[in-house]
């Protein structure tokens, strides 16, 4: 070899040359995550669309809970601050009427801290919390369309 600068060529340690393909490796795998399942449907009470409120989704296992505003015709989608959609997975579910901000940061909070809004249909407490509402759902990758229709 010939020496760069007088000097000669340093060999590169087997432990610095194994993390170093580690860490590109890793920065590589990061964009191919897990394929999401989109998350949409409507909440009806009664057979009425619920207007005003939300949906919590939570898996424990993941460490997530997303929490999907209800529009004027009682329909949603899952948005998290920076993708579309939930892994796939098993996720416990509560429906609210109180709403949360435009999910453009990241949100994670137990719904029953919530406060009811005056407006919209009388969503029965027992669908505020987790633990009460018996309302599950299932994802899988890509569509899932589930809707609630509450009692």
């Amino acid at each position: 070899m010939i020496p760069l600068l007088g000097k000669s060529p340093r060999r590169v340690s087997p432990q610095l040359h194994f993390a170093a393909t580690l860490m590109l490796l890793l920065a590589l795998g990061c964009g191919s995550g897990e394929p999401l399942g989109q998350v949409s449907g409507v909440v009806t009470l009664a057979g009425e669309p619920v207007t005003n409120g939300s949906v919590v989704f939570e898996n424990r296992e993941l460490g997530i809970s997303v929490r999907a505003n209800l529009d004027d015709q009682g329909r949603y989608h899952v948005r998290t601050y920076d993708q579309d959609g939930l892994p796939p997975g098993d996720y416990q579910v509560a429906v609210t009427s109180t709403r949360t901000g435009s999910g453009a940061s990241p949100f994670v909070g137990d719904p029953a801290d919530q406060q009811p809004t005056d407006t919209g249909p009388a969503i029965p407490e027992k669908y505020f919390k987790i633990a009460t509402s018996d309302l599950s759902a299932h994802v899988d990758a890509g569509p899932n369309t589930i809707d609630f229709p509450l009692d």
